[in-house]
């Protein structure tokens, strides 16, 4: 008995292998706690791709949500989304599901709620078996005012091949687009030129920008508002000079009108670009040109001067240009 006491004696004073007994009962922790690290990390790899597939769906289905019936459009949509998400994930070893569907069509908003979840291999050892992120994803169109300038090229390359026809109807077609909603390019879709072209759309301005620096816009337009009636502009006194002096610019007044009238043109409905400067009242007028090929700008100063010569032998202003005040006649080449 007593050598048994003895024994227990030395057991409970010696002290090697007490830190193996600590490691046995810490062991398990410290084995999932730096498993942890994995688990966390390959939990956030699978949220940020999911994410991103939720995203992609969000994205796919914003714009087909108002096509769809009002009763069924969120569950239409949660099914979709849904097959998206598997599509984008394809891993069997992370779980995704679409939770929930919301629209609202007045703000053009789609709200996708989703859960993801994956398995654990470390923590499910201390009583956690999978982790799992709740995600979101929101898609806007906002209805926002449109402005769209159409360049279009109407010079004279595009008088062969059916170009300008073409032109024609692809412009045609994309202000139906932009004005009436019309979702395609097909024939039927086409509006011809004398539709009245009345917009369902109130929030969308279109301006046409002809792609060369003469256009016709027809001989009704000539007492028209926007043109120049009085010559009060640079472009109506292109082409003009009266002192032999390109660097000095001409500042009379040049009514192109009166112009064609003296010397036996007919306008044809043509205008140049419109200067940088503004006319009386602030607006940007128009000014009339010739663009018939045989007469060309500098062939009516030619022929206000040929005027000038055999009419007078003191050059005015009056032979041509009643309302100028200045002699007129072409400008040297520069």
């Amino acid at each position: 008995m007593s050598r048994f006491t003895d024994l227990l004696t030395r057991f409970r004073k010696d002290e090697r292998g007490a830190f193996l007994v600590i490691f046995a009962i810490l062991g398990l922790v410290l084995i999932a706690t730096s498993g942890a690290v994995v688990d966390f990390t390959s939990m956030e790899q699978a949220r940020t791709r999911a994410q991103t597939a939720i995203d992609a769906a969000a994205l796919a289905l914003q714009p087909k949500m108002a096509g769809l019936p009002a009763a069924s459009r969120d569950a239409t949509l949660k099914t979709q989304a849904q097959t998206i998400l598997t599509e984008r994930l394809n891993d069997a070893n992370i779980t995704a599901t679409v939770t929930s569907v919301s629209t609202n069509l007045t703000d053009g908003t789609l709200e996708i709620n989703a859960r993801v979840q994956k398995s654990t291999m470390f923590v499910g050892l201390v009583g956690i078996p999978n982790i799992s992120a709740n995600l979101v994803s929101q898609a806007t169109r906002k209805q926002l005012d449109l402005e769209v300038s159409m360049v279009l090229d109407n010079s004279g390359s595009m008088s062969s091949n059916s170009r300008m026809t073409n032109l024609q109807l692809a412009a045609r077609c994309a202000t139906d687009v932009l004005f009436n909603g019309t979702s395609d390019c097909t024939t039927s879709a086409k509006i011809t030129a004398a539709d009245a072209l009345a917009a369902t759309q109130t929030n969308v301005k279109i301006a046409i920008v002809p792609f060369t620096e003469f256009v016709n816009v027809g001989t009704a337009n000539k007492t028209a508002t926007w043109m120049n009636q009085t010559g009060n502009s640079t472009v109506a006194r292109s082409g003009f000079d009266n002192d032999d002096d390109y660097q000095t610019a001409f500042s009379a007044n040049v009514n192109r009108f009166t112009l064609f009238t003296n010397i036996g043109l007919t306008w044809q409905g043509c205008v140049e670009a419109r200067n940088h400067t503004t006319g009386t009242g602030g607006l940007y007028y128009d000014t009339l040109t010739c663009r018939r090929p045989q007469v060309s700008q500098t062939a009516i100063s030619i022929r206000c001067l040929d005027r000038i010569r055999r009419t007078a032998t003191t050059p005015t202003a009056t032979h041509c240009m009643p309302t100028a005040t200045s002699v007129i006649r072409p400008a040297p080449a520069h």
